[in-house]
């Protein structure tokens, strides 16, 4: 009967992904650009917007490469007689759209923008995100709304005593705090077939978050997401998927160029995506293997719950007891396609995999937060080198431990970045439900809901303590991005340069007042119905 359920739920999304597909939107997309050089050697591109021949706008490169200039020919004399300089737009008075993009990662838009995409933006920063590297918690830290009950949308809910649904706690909307804040989400119920046909989808989704746009067009902010780009990035191969991100390019520029160039953008992504294939790792059934009793419930000893949901490489494991525990470990490390395997002890958190075992210990209060990584065999995290860096510097106290932010600069750049604070917090901080184990998977590895599976073949995907699962890009057309970023600085950057309050009822923003510019207005109060589109939330 269950096997039955899955068939029929997977059919109808096949029917309404057959629906979409036939209905594939048509956005409103720049002409490709003609490039030109001037004689002071400024790069510039030309648009014919009106296909007669004629270019009528023009994008002028400033020296670090971005648009700097905007010049419209209006009156099709050749002259470009209305200029707008970008460097003279008040981001505190210019209307702005924040685009969030679902499972980008840094170096495919890192790659685009040497090429000459995405040049409204300064050279984009890297985003470090959390692990797992999923949506709702990385988007509640960048928006400081909360955290999710679960990683995803199925987990053990301590409090119930019983794992969630799934598919019906997803649509609920319950465990994305975040979304409040979104004037375009695509519709949850049709999420699930944007994996099925996500070429489409993103098309209906530009053409859609357009129209919300120029609806809400006295509104000064506008935050639009765009969840179409994550079943590209897992569906398709990189050079798919940038042909994909060069049409939204092109649907940013038609945007600017709507505007008449007096517009600001910023744009990010959640996590990365590692676009290295897929194998399934069988956890459940390796701990089947094992003795251990796959359960909704911890109700006896041998008793475990292992959610299974969207196709990432993480897993995670709730355990009756610590002996479960143990037994599920020894059964997990086993597998091939196992990068960690982490669990809470008595004075902070155990990391395993093949190439040693560590702890690590977290001390400090409200202030400053310091993180000790006590090798115990071998080196699992590949952090030994980068504490060497860090005793140099006189970084590493005489207790072994060192800031937050040591660490950070020390390992962001890491095969596994920021490894040592990502992990520790996935067992206690994250999220309201936190798992007894977690596991990173390696790329070209997950785990998950097989029976979607059936139904698409992943190019790749995400979760994991990799770089490419890990690393998504920040970046804006009102200022430069860091070089690198952890979510829960991003609000405090923006509103160093654009006072900007998201709309998230729930939320108190007043924190934000310290890192805006001195004399910057008030914001005005926010009108949640009229500033919201509601039209994508659950009935």
């Amino acid at each position: 009967m269950k096997r039955m359920r899955i068939f029929g739920r997977w059919l109808a999304l096949a029917a309404m992904g057959i629906f979409w597909a036939g209905c594939a939107g048509k956005p409103r997309l720049a002409p490709v650009a003609v490039q030109e050089r001037g004689d002071a050697q400024a790069e510039a591109r030309l648009y014919d917007f009106d296909g007669d021949g004629r270019m009528e706008y023009r994008e002028v490169l400033g020296d670090s490469g971005q648009v700097r200039y905007h010049e419209f020919d209006r009156d099709g004399d050749g002259t470009y007689e209305q200029v707008v300089d970008r460097t003279k737009l008040d981001p505190q008075t210019t209307r702005h759209v924040f685009l969030l993009l679902d499972g980008v990662p840094f170096s495919i838009i890192d790659q685009m923008w040497q090429q000459g995409h995405f040049r409204m933006f300064s050279r984009p920063g890297r985003m470090v995100s959390q692990f797992p590297s999923v949506t709702d918690p990385v988007f509640d830290e960048i928006f400081h709304s909360g955290i999710p009950y679960g990683y995803e949308a199925q987990f053990f809910d301590r409090q119930t005593g019983r794992k969630t649904g799934g598919v019906n706690f997803y649509l609920s909307g319950k465990n994305e705090n975040w979304v409040e804040g979104m004037d375009y989400r695509l519709s949850p119920i049709e999420d699930a077939v944007m994996y099925l046909y996500p070429g489409g989808v993103f098309k209906r989704e530009l053409e859609a978050a357009r129209k919300v746009y120029d609806r809400k067009k006295d509104e000064q902010h506008v935050v639009l997401y765009l969840l179409s780009t994550d079943g590209i990035c897992h569906m398709f191969t990189r050079e798919k998927a940038a042909e994909y991100l060069a049409m939204l390019d092109r649907w940013i520029v038609q945007m600017v160029y709507d505007a008449g160039g007096r517009i600001h953008l910023t744009m990010l992504a959640d996590h990365g995506n590692n676009f290295a294939g897929c194998e399934y790792v069988a956890i459940d059934d390796a701990m089947k293997q094992a003795g251990l009793n796959l359960s909704s419930r911890l109700k006896r000893p041998g008793d475990v719950v292992a959610p299974k949901f969207g196709l990432i490489n993480f897993g995670s494991v709730f355990c009756y007891s610590e002996t479960e525990r143990s037994r599920a470990v020894a059964a997990i490390l086993a597998l091939e396609g196992v990068d960690a395997i982490a669990w809470r002890t008595a004075d902070g958190v155990r990391v395993i995999n093949r190439q040693g075992t560590a702890d690590i210990v977290r001390t400090g209060g409200d202030g400053e937060v310091l993180f000790r990584y006590e090798a115990v065999e071998g080196d699992p995290l590949g952090v030994a080198e980068a504490i060497g860096q860090m005793r140099a510097r006189g970084e590493v106290d005489e207790q072994g431990f060192a800031t937050d932010d040591a660490w950070f600069r020390a390992t962001r750049d890491l095969p596994m970045p920021v490894a040592v604070q990502r992990i520790y917090r996935s067992l206690t901080d994250n999220v309201m439900n936190p798992a007894d184990i977690v596991v990173s998977l390696a790329d070209g590895y997950y785990y998950g809901d097989q029976s979607f599976g059936d139904w698409v073949e992943l190019g790749g995907t995400h979760g994991g303590l990799s770089y490419e699962s890990t690393v998504s890009f920040f970046m804006s057309t009102a200022f430069t991005a860091p070089d690198y970023i952890q979510p829960g600085e991003i609000l405090p950057v923006i509103n160093r340069h654009v006072p900007w309050t998201p709309h998230i009822p729930s939320v108190d923003y007043a924190w934000l007042d310290q890192y805006r510019p001195q004399g910057t207005p008030a914001p005005a109060p926010v009108q949640l119905e009229a500033s919201r589109d509601l039209s994508h939330k659950p009935q």
